[in-house]
């Protein structure tokens, strides 16, 4: 039992506890090791804080109750126990310890027992502990277990006898090895093997942890080296892979040294960065997937993986050109490098909304194979980490031409005039072979004659559009733009849409510009949508798109107008096209475009994969509207022709240049304070003034256009398309905010009925009023838009060559084959007649693969 002597550590808590002691795992305390001479760093415990230890090395945790020598346990002068070890049931009890000082002690006549020390011990039933205190001295310590330390040169997995040979250095692990339809990693060991009872154990590592599935082998002579087959790999795909290796005796198996592990091997595929960023402005950004393992197939034939892609997060803020799956195939390996790789493109979708930036993933889904051995299934449900993709929103820019005809450029806020006849270049991006270019005509009063537009020209790449009414009569009941495809085959996903009435019209390309094109008899206006990518690339009429507002009017050979007059003449005919840069006059030549790229949505989420594929980099987004009372229809040869007047050749006409005469009253009698009324009355009865009415700068600017119109010209006729003028820009200007969209049924974003499909033509507003998208007429008026007199037949108003009177047409439709060769066999489908000079055929599936 413990005595007075261990009063100070007897308390209230069971040392035995966890918690309750200090480990010392020191395993230079056993008895069994001598301090080397040349050890200069010997144990000590003069700094030891009293208290209750428990000692936890290999070498034991009892201390020894009989004499250690000098030079053990790590210390010149080792203390062990001077006494029994008590009993579990004997709880904590006192002992002695002695310190062998060599007889040069304070008691040098205690053998072995120069210095004492009280300490407390108790059994706790698989190892003892011991209340310690701080020793006196130096080099003085504790002693605990009693195994021997391997000798220099050998060793064990404990450190202690018995010991072994260790490995003579650590292995290398090469590889992978490309064999015909195999492949292999070696784990090479290149020490000697002086112990002819020693052998060298090889076991496999996949981020350092063994896979009991996997036998270890023995290397008996060195060099040696053991073999890991490629199959091997599979459920280890995206690990490090490595190699360990040990001695071991032959005549005693259960003798080993410690591990030694080899240089490691990253197998798998993986991604070139965690984080990706793509803009709207931009071109594609591409994410690299490199496979450090080969594609080895038990076959001659192809030989690849598939890698399947899923968007997480808003898809249609995210394209990838030409397909949803990629592969890797055998013949991508590089023997040299040990990789092989795929470059994924990856696009910011041009949405023309601002709805800010956003933060995506592309996940990529677990590999399956098929059909190609134990080698490539090697790669089976291998997952390749996700890259996290921040789409970054940019700005749209829009430009518009409308009356007689009055600019408002890109990043340019006041109004501008071109009040010439000619053609000029309203807008181009050289570098992606794009231009708009514009043709006006004389229009307005006899005395004062300006222009206006009756013609516009869309070139990109090799397709060219022509929209114009320039070759027929101005103010004639029957002019209309006539719509030309000067290339025949129109690329993919170009769309012309159309109303029925005819003068309403939208061109989309597939760079995610859009234009809009409304006309009566006498002037055509324009509003155009300029997608981010031009951003810093644009010149023309329409201004450079750079966010410098002070070079907006930047003439074509490079000078500045820093103050533009309102008619800013000479900037406008810098940009005047002779007759060999007209589109109006010229085709330019066609280019040897390659095959263009399709983009795709890829959505693997549901229970069946949706992959869409289009070949625009656009959102499925419809900003430009061509109003609810017409057909709608996108063709690759589209053509709207007309039997033509005689050609009309702006080179014959010259504006007058001295405008100083126009003044109020007009000559016809209009005053200004009339003219504002007319305008303004006008513009609250526009379908859409509640919700942009409140929109000063729209609301002024159009105001002012209007009533310039009414000056230049002294008439009324141009009040209409100043509405109309004010109810795109309000459209346009609606579509930015994402709140103003919806989801159609087929999943695609559009805009709020009642500030789209719901707007009727402004022509209804004459002699109806607009219900939900239909013009319900009044009394004595009839038609899609309340245009026609009720109960009054068609008034003839001249005739020209090839006149038919009948009440049964018909289209004849051939299809175009791949070759571009026509069908042998119409189809015959009913025609319905929409106007004096057009037709309306509906056309059949054109069975477009996506």
């Amino acid at each position: 039992m413990c005595s007075v002597a261990c009063s100070d550590y007897i308390g209230l808590f069971d040392p035995c506890l966890s918690g309750n002691y200090v480990e010392l795992n020191e395993p230079h305390r056993s008895e069994g090791y001598v301090l080397p001479r040349s050890d200069t760093h010997s144990l000590c415990d003069s700094q030891l804080q009293n208290g209750w230890y428990r000692f936890t090395s290999l070498a034991g945790g009892r201390m020894p109750d009989h004499c250690v020598d000098r030079f053990h346990c790590g210390t010149h002068a080792p203390i062990w126990l001077n006494g029994t070890h008590p009993d579990v049931g004997d709880g904590v009890v006192d002992r002695m310890v002695c310190a062998n000082l060599g007889g040069y002690g304070p008691h040098p006549e205690r053998v072995c027992c120069d210095a004492q020390l009280d300490v407390g011990v108790k059994n706790c039933g698989s190892f003892y502990v011991y209340f310690l205190r701080a020793t006196p001295s130096c080099p003085v310590a504790y002693c605990a277990g009693s195994a021997e330390p391997c000798p220099a040169g050998k060793s064990s997995p404990t450190g202690f006898t018995p010991c072994i040979e260790p490995p003579g250095g650590a292995p290398k692990l090469n590889g992978p090895e490309v064999l015909g339809r195999t492949f292999r990693f070696t784990c090479n060991v290149d020490f000697p093997l002086t112990d002819p009872d020693v052998m060298v154990e090889v076991a496999w590592t996949f981020d350092g942890q063994e896979d009991i599935n996997i036998p270890h082998s023995a290397i008996g002579a060195s060099p040696g080296k053991a073999v890991l087959p490629g199959s091997s790999l599979r459920d280890h795909m995206g690990t490090d892979v490595g190699c360990k290796i040990r001695t071991f005796s032959v005549s005693n198996r259960n003798l080993t040294s410690a591990w030694t592990d080899s240089n490691t091997y990253w197998a798998g595929i993986r991604p070139d960065r965690e984080i990706l960023e793509v803009s709207e402005k931009e071109g594609p950004q591409n994410i690299t997937l490199t496979s450090t393992v080969p594609m080895v197939c038990d076959h001659d034939r192809s030989c690849c993986l598939t890698l399947a892609l899923d968007i997480d997060g808003p898809k249609n803020n995210l394209a990838i050109p030409n397909s949803c799956q990629y592969n890797l195939c055998s013949t991508d390996w590089n023997n040299a490098t040990n990789t092989a790789s795929v470059t994924i493109p990856v696009l910011a979708s041009r949405d023309n909304i601002k709805d800010g930036d956003k933060s995506l993933e592309i996940h990529f889904n677990p590999v399956l194979t098929a059909g190609g051995g134990s080698y490539l299934a090697a790669f089976d449900t291998h997952q390749i980490a996700p890259v996290k993709v921040v789409a970054k929103d940019e700005i749209t820019q829009t430009c518009s031409g409308t009356g007689d005809p009055h600019f408002h450029g890109m990043e340019y806020s006041r109004t501008f005039h071109l009040f010439d006849v000619g053609d000029y270049t309203l807008y181009q991006n050289p570098d992606r072979n794009f231009e708009v270019q514009v043709r006006t005509w004389p229009c307005g009063s006899s005395r004062h004659r300006v222009a206006c537009i009756c013609g516009l020209a869309i070139r990109e790449q090799s397709d060219v559009v022509r929209i114009s009414q320039c070759d027929q009569r101005y103010g004639d009941r029957h002019t209309s733009p006539v719509i030309t495809s000067l290339r025949r085959r129109l690329r993919e996903f170009t769309r012309i849409q159309r109303s029925s009435d005819g003068h309403h019209i939208t061109v989309t390309m597939p760079s995610g510009f859009g234009m809009q094109v409304s006309s009566n008899s006498k002037s055509m206006d324009t509003h155009m949508l300029i997608p981010s990518t031009d951003n810093g690339r644009a010149r023309g009429i329409c201004g450079t798109f750079d966010g410098n507002r002070n070079n907006e009017f930047t003439h074509r050979g490079g000078q500045v107008e820093l103050h533009p007059p309102s008619r800013p003449q000479a900037f406008t005919n810098s940009w005047s096209n002779h007759p060999a840069q007209s589109l109006f006059q010229n085709v330019p030549a066609n280019m040897n475009t390659t095959q263009e790229e399709r983009y795709c949505s890829c959505d693997d989420t549901g229970s069946q994969a949706t992959v869409d594929c289009t070949k625009t980099a656009e959102a499925p987004t419809q900003r430009m509207q061509v109003g609810n009372s017409g057909w709608s229809k996108r063709s690759a040869i589209y053509e709207d022709e007309d039997e033509v007047d005689p050609p009309f050749n702006p080179q014959q006409y010259q504006t007058p240049e001295d405008l100083s005469g126009v003044g109020w009253p007009t000559p016809s009698g209009i005053t200004e304070e009339k003219a504002k009324e007319e305008c303004d009355n006008a513009l609250q009865k526009a379908q859409l003034f509640s919700h942009c009415g409140h929109k000063e700068d729209m609301k002024t600017n159009t105001l002012d256009d209007c009533v310039v119109d009414i000056l230049y010209t002294d008439s009324l006729d141009f009040v209409e398309s100043a509405v109309s003028s004010f109810t795109t820009q309000c459209q346009m200007e609606l579509s930015n905010d994402p709140n103003n969209y919806v989801t159609s049924p087929d999943g695609k974003n559009v805009l709020k009925p009642e500030i789209s499909s719901e707007v009727c033509s402004i022509v209804c507003l004459r002699h109806g009023h607009c219900e939900r998208g239909n013009c319900v007429c009044e009394a004595g008026y009839t038609g899609a838009n309340c245009q026609l007199e009720a109960n009054k037949g068609p008034q003839l108003n001249r005739i020209r060559g090839n006149f038919e009177m009948s009440d049964n047409f018909h289209c004849a439709i051939r299809e175009v084959m791949p070759d571009g060769s026509l069908s042998s066999t119409p189809h015959i489908e009913p025609a319905e007649l929409l106007s004096s000079g057009r037709l309306a055929c509906p056309l059949p599936d054109a069975r477009v693969k996506k």
